[in-house]
């Protein structure tokens, strides 16, 4: 709704006033979470059972 920033937009937003390694810190954490979640799928479920 009205006010409400999105994670992408708030973080550029950051990156523009605000120099140090927080951003870089939170992006590495995201992809590792995200390479996690998909570990965590294939051996459940198989990559092909998404692909399907």
């Amino acid at each position: 709704g009205p006010g409400v920033s999105t994670f992408p937009a708030t973080l550029m937003n950051y990156i523009e006033y605000n120099y140090d390694p927080t951003v870089s810190a939170v992006s590495v954490l995201l992809m590792a979470a995200t390479v996690m979640i998909m570990v965590i799928v294939d051996k459940t479920l198989g990559i092909a059972a998404l692909t399907k």
